[in-house]
C-alpha cells in the first residue's frame, strides 16, 4: 500500500509539472508570437517612412534642385557681367585719361586761334590723333560742325549720342535690319532669359539680343544660347558682322560697333564704340556676311 501511495505521489507531480512546463511553453510561445507581431509592424513602420522620405528626395531632387541650379547660374551670370562691366570701365578710364590729355592740346589750339569754325583739316587730324566720335560731338556742341565732322570722316555706323546706330549706306540690307532691330532693343534692361521665350520681351540677355538682331533680318526663326552661337554660321571673323560666344556670354560686332550687353549701364545702349578681348571666345559669323 505504502509503494502504491507512493507511485501515485510521484505520478501526481509529474503531472503536475507536465502542467506547468506545459503552460510556460505556451506562454513563450504568446509572447514569442507577440514580440515577432511587434517587429513586424517596426519593420513595416521603418519601410513606410523609408518609402516616404525617399519620396520626399525625389520631389526635392524634381523641384528644388533645378530651382537652386538656376539661381546659381544667374548668380554666376551676374558676376561676369560684374566683371565684364569692371573690365570695360577700367579700359574706359584708360582712355578717358589719354583723351583727357589730347582735349586739352585741342582746347589750348582752339583758344589761342580763336576759332569758330572747325576746319577739314582740323577734323581729320584729331581723328587721326584718337578722339572718337562721342569726345568731338562734346567738343563741338555750340558750333554746329558735328554733321561736316561725320561727313568728312565718313563715320556714318558710329552709335550715335542717343545710343543707336546708323548703317552705312553701302551696307547690305540684312546689315541694315539687324541694326535696326538691335536699334528697337538698344536701351531695354537685361533680363536673364529675355527673348528666348517671346521676341517681344521687356528685356534681353546677351544671346537673346543678339537673336533678337538676327531674327530682325529672318536670320533666326528661333533665339540660341550663348552655346548655340559657338557653331553657328561659319567660322571666323566676318566681313560686315562677327559674333563672338562661349559657354557663359555672347556678343557681336556690326559694321565696326559692338553690339553688347555688357557695358550697357554705363552706356545706357548696347552699342558701344569700344572693342573688348575676346580671348576665350569662339568666331563665327553670318555666311555672306
Amino acid at each position: 500500500m505504502d509503494i502504491t501511495w507512493h507511485v501515485r505521489s510521484v505520478g501526481t507531480l509529474i503531472c503536475v509539472l507536465s502542467v506547468s512546463l506545459l503552460s510556460g511553453c505556451v506562454a513563450q510561445q504568446a509572447d514569442l508570437k507577440s514580440a515577432e507581431r511587434r517587429m513586424k509592424e517596426s519593420n513595416d513602420a521603418l519601410a513606410q517612412r523609408g518609402a516616404q522620405q525617399r519620396q520626399e528626395l525625389e520631389e526635392l531632387k524634381s523641384q528644388e534642385l533645378p530651382k537652386l541650379r538656376g539661381e546659381l547660374e544667374r548668380a554666376q551670370h551676374q558676376a561676369q557681367e560684374i566683371q565684364r562691366a569692371q573690365d570695360d570701365l577700367r579700359q574706359r578710364s584708360q582712355v578717358l585719361e589719354q583723351q583727357t590729355k589730347k582735349l586739352e592740346q585741342l582746347s589750348a589750339k582752339f583758344d589761342a586761334d580763336n576759332a569758330n569754325e572747325f576746319t577739314d583739316a582740323d577734323a581729320q587730324a584729331g581723328w587721326q590723333g584718337g578722339f572718337d566720335y562721342k569726345t568731338q560731338y562734346k567738343i563741338l556742341t555750340g558750333r554746329d560742325l558735328t554733321r561736316r565732322v561725320i561727313k568728312k570722316l565718313h563715320l556714318e555706323n558710329v552709335a550715335e549720342y542717343n545710343g543707336t546706330a546708323v548703317a552705312p549706306e553701302s551696307a547690305p540690307e540684312a546689315v541694315k535690319l539687324i541694326i535696326a532691330a538691335g536699334n528697337a532693343i538698344h536701351d531695354l534692361p537685361y533680363k536673364y532669359g529675355g527673348g528666348h521665350g517671346n521676341w517681344n520681351d521687356t528685356g534681353y540677355d546677351c544671346s537673346g539680343s543678339v537673336s533678337f538682331a538676327f531674327h530682325g533680318a529672318g536670320m533666326l526663326t528661333q533665339a540660341l544660347d550663348s552655346t548655340g552661337f559657338m557653331s553657328w554660321g561659319d567660322p571666323g571673323e566676318g566681313q560686315w558682322i562677327t559674333v563672338y560666344a562661349n559657354p557663359g556670354h555672347a556678343y557681336m560686332v556690326v559694321a565696326g560697333l559692338r553690339f553688347d550687353t555688357s557695358g550697357r549701364v554705363a552706356d545706357n545702349s548696347r552699342w558701344h564704340a569700344s572693342m573688348r578681348s575676346s580671348s576665350g571666345y569662339t568666331v563665327r559669323h553670318p555666311p555672306g556676311l
